[in-house]
């Protein structure tokens, strides 16, 4: 029971303090409303969050109580049946049976008892919960710190005012301070739109300084770097008319070079067109050189043409004796006959002498030794007319190397003129003030130099490479030449040594038949 009562005192404490911590919530809320303009969503969702965690802890406070109810019926039950327990037993058997039915009868009235309690519980917890809402409602209605006591005693006429009734001024006055809310709002829109002008003015007028003094640094690293720069420019003039003074000396020496380089051109002009000239005099004679080698050529194919008509008139002859002589003389003859015919194809001559035209088979040998000597002179001919191709040749091959030597000295001065012509040039620049440096000028100068002498070794291997592929095409020709020459000396030497060997046993069998032979 004194655990019962602990648990109502704290629960009644509990209360109390839950209803001061509303009175208190209440008194903040209109203090922050009269202080501060809050719209009214604003205040529904903070009573709507203050009423949950209200019911919340009511719902908690509910909860401990009925524990407490229960544990309070339990204690009472177990200290009577202990009470009763504790009796002392008699060991008689009456008693024992009287026990029994004493037991039974206090079951069932214990029985009925629990019943009963279960149902004064459920109609408390019933009773419990319509006194919880009706609370609520006289809560809502006449406030957390409002007692019925208290409105008992005082008068309704004091001007007591409900929760509905207080709900609706304090919605009023929401309303109000809305509107006053607006118009703040608007007036200070206003002033906030002249604020913020004012402040974008000095915000534009603070870049605007500040952008004037990066102006103002600049401009004074320029005029830092201007004046740094006008003395270097100054003595880089010094040094320029100082280079000037020396180019216009070059230009003095250069001009004294170019004469005298013009002055050697000239001559070398000269001696060029009189090697021209001398050339082509030397071209004119061998062209009549040609033209006389071409008339004796004809002229010996003109001779070759009528050795041959007298050939045939010969075989005409030599075919008219077969009819009267032998077949061994008549063959002799006739191998005679072509033999002379294949030296006179190979052989050019002025004159072949015959001497007599009888019928006679000596007169024929007579005719074969003189064809022999005939070769002889062709030869000697031939020989001579090589040798003089072999100096024409030689000749005409000096020619072309001279006019190989004059053509690239002819390119190497007209290279010189190029050179001296772009040096004028640089010069003229520099005159006006264009031109580098003096040092710059020497080292050009020293390279066009070096660029020179280069260039006059490779000519020189250029002219070294050309004679060695003429001397090898002149070898190879030369080569090619004897070696036909050879080849035709042989032949025609195998030949006649045929045909001496043939008129031989040809003379011995007509010694025998006719008479001797007189050469």
């Amino acid at each position: 029971m004194n655990k019962f009562r602990e648990i109502k005192n704290k629960f009644d404490k509990k209360q109390i303090s839950i209803n001061d911590e509303d009175k208190e919530v209440i008194k903040n809320i209109d203090k922050e409303l009269l202080s501060e303009d809050i719209s009214s969503d604003e205040l529904n969702i903070h009573f709507r969050n203050h009423t949950r965690d209200i019911t919340s802890k009511n719902g908690s406070l509910r909860d401990a109580s009925e524990e407490a109810d229960d544990k309070v019926n339990k204690h009472q039950l177990e200290q009577n049946l202990s009470s009763k327990l504790n009796r002392p037993i008699s060991k008689d058997n009456k008693t024992t049976e009287n026990d029994h039915n004493e037991v039974k009868i206090l079951q069932n009235k214990l029985a009925q008892s629990n019943t009963r309690l279960y149902e004064c519980k459920n109609t408390c917890i019933f009773l419990r919960q319509e006194l919880n809402k009706a609370r609520k409602i006289i809560c809502r209605e006449i406030g957390d710190d409002v007692t019925i006591a208290s409105l008992s005693h005082n008068n309704l006429s004091s001007g007591w005012k409900g929760r509905s009734q207080q709900i609706q001024q304090l919605q009023q006055k929401i309303i109000e301070l809305q509107h006053k809310l607006n118009n703040h709002n608007q007036k200070s829109s206003s002033e906030r739109n002249i604020v913020n002008k004012k402040r974008q003015q000095n915000e534009n007028s603070s870049r605007e300084l500040r952008q004037a003094e990066v102006t103002s640094e600049n401009n004074k690293k320029k005029l830092e770097a201007a004046r740094a720069r006008i003395k270097v420019l100054e003595n880089d003039l010094c040094l320029t008319k100082n280079n000037l003074i020396l180019i216009n000396e070059k230009k003095l020496h250069d001009e004294q070079l170019i004469e005298a380089l013009n002055g050697q051109l000239r001559a070398v002009e000269s001696r060029y067109r009189d090697k021209e000239i001398e050339i082509k005099h030397q071209r004119d004679k061998l062209q009549q050189n040609c033209d006389e080698l071409k008339n004796e050529l004809i002229m010996v194919k003109f001779q070759v043409d009528k050795l041959r008509q007298k050939i045939g008139e010969r075989e005409t002859e030599i075919d008219t004796l077969r009819l009267n002589k032998s077949g061994r003389a008549c063959e002799s003859l006739l191998s005679v006959s072509t033999n002379v015919n294949q030296t006179m194809n190979s052989i050019d001559d002025d004159s072949m002498i015959i001497s007599g035209r009888n019928k006679d088979p000596n007169e024929y040998v007579i005719l074969g030794l003189a064809a022999e000597s005939e070769r002889e002179r062709l030869l000697e001919l031939v020989t001579l007319l090589n040798q003089r191709l072999d100096k024409e040749r030689i000749d005409t091959d000096h020619v072309s190397e001279l006019l190989r030597c004059e053509k690239n000295k002819n390119t190497k001065l007209e290279k010189k003129l190029r050179q001296l012509e772009m040096e004028r040039v640089k010069m003229s620049k520099i005159n006006t003030g264009y031109c580098a440096r003096s040092s710059k000028s020497l080292g050009n100068v020293t390279s066009s130099r070096e660029q020179l002498n280069s260039e006059e070794i490779a000519d020189k291997l250029e002219l070294l490479e050309e004679k060695c592929l003429a001397l090898k095409t002149r070898l190879t020709t030369v080569q090619h030449d004897k070696e036909s020459d050879l080849r035709i000396y042989k032949h025609m030497l195998e030949n006649t040594k045929k045909i001496f060997i043939d008129a031989c046993r040809n003379g011995t069998l007509m010694a025998r038949g006719h008479s001797t032979l007189t050469i």
